[in-house]
């Protein structure tokens, strides 16, 4: 009787155990089916959406088209003058891509940077791009500032990705001509944010050369300012978000994060760059934080590079007498930027 007990035991935990299995399974079956059901729902979407497939159809199109752009001529620099926040002068110049579609008109590179990271295409535009803003800042006349322009020069985290990067900087450097110590670097703080050990060895690599390296956009990420004593950098070029400040904010008012920004940037002796400034009030709060230098449609938007001109000095004075006035032409218009860059 005890033996035929065991034997029942067992087989109800058999039972239990095969039940809990068809179970499981029959579970996997329905999380799997209703996976399905959700992927099939969004292929029909995409399918029976016009406006979705039109855009997809679009961007697929100015793909085809951007992968020969570089060959057609169909792309060109042009340079926004970046300025000294304590003298009022123009320091540098960031090189900003423009393509002239021939059939769409100007294209921004908000409209197709993304498509040339994804179909690869990001890479020979971004050969071309330094090489030629290279050539042009040797090109300009020495009387353009007072002291040799830096040139700022975006480059993409897959660039950064390549082990012979910093070979190829090197390369376009001597083919130049241009100084080492003039070009500084840009990288997003997102692509920062996913480096790679690949990416600190460029980084590290561009600086032995000479080559100042910048983070674009930063303050809007996540990355912790603890860190950046960790980072091979020379420049912070702080968010437009940042120097606007809060949604409301008052002509007194900036995000608390850029002044943070500037006290660490001083503390690990790092330069400071304000994106985005549009008016004299923003310029002044930037300056009075110590942010370095400046940039945006108040003081120049993008130009040509025959455009760039010696610049007007514009002290110190002048940038907060324009923030007391109220007058349109004082705050931020033609007669405002016509102080800074001629």
């Amino acid at each position: 009787m005890a033996h035929s007990g065991r034997s029942h035991r067992r087989r109800a935990v058999v039972l239990i155990a095969a039940s809990g299995l068809v179970l499981a399974a029959s579970a996997t079956q329905h999380r799997r089916a209703a996976a399905a059901r959700t992927r099939s729902r969004a292929e029909a979407d995409r399918a029976t959406d016009p406006r979705r497939a039109a855009a997809i159809r679009d961007r697929l199109e100015l793909g085809s088209q951007l992968r020969a752009a570089v060959d057609l001529g169909q792309l060109r620099v042009v340079y926004q003058p970046i300025v000294s926040l304590a003298t009022g002068t123009m320091a540098g110049v960031e090189a900003l891509l423009r393509w002239d579609h021939p059939d769409r008109g100007v294209v921004g590179p908000n409209d197709f940077i993304g498509i040339a990271e994804e179909n690869g295409t990001i890479e020979s535009i971004g050969r071309w791009v330094l090489a030629e803003a290279c050539r042009q800042a040797t090109a300009w006349s020495p009387d353009v500032s007072a002291e040799p322009l830096f040139l700022c020069v975006n480059v993409s985290a897959r660039e950064m990705q390549r082990g012979d990067f910093a070979a190829a900087v090197a390369s376009t450097l001597e083919d130049s001509r241009l100084d080492p110590e003039r070009l500084r670097l840009e990288i997003t703080e997102t692509a920062l944010l996913r480096a790679t050990p690949q990416t600190f060895s460029t980084l590290a690599a561009l600086r032995r050369l000479g080559v100042q390296v910048a983070i674009d956009d930063f303050g809007i990420g996540a990355f912790p300012l603890a860190e950046l004593r960790d980072v091979p950098i020379d420049t912070l070029k702080i968010a437009p978000e940042l120097v606007r400040g809060p949604a409301g904010a008052t002509d007194h008012q900036t995000s608390p994060r850029a002044g943070a920004i500037v006290a660490i940037s001083d503390r690990l002796e790092l330069t400071t760059v304000a994106e985005g400034i549009e008016d004299a009030d923003q310029a002044a709060r930037m300056r009075d934080l110590g942010c370095t230098y400046g940039q945006g449609y108040y003081f120049a938007r993008p130009m040509a590079p025959e455009a760039i001109a010696p610049a007007a000095p514009a002290t110190v004075t002048s940038i907060r007498r324009r923030r007391r006035s109220r007058s349109g032409g004082e705050r931020g218009g033609p007669r405002a930027r016509e102080a800074f860059v001629a």
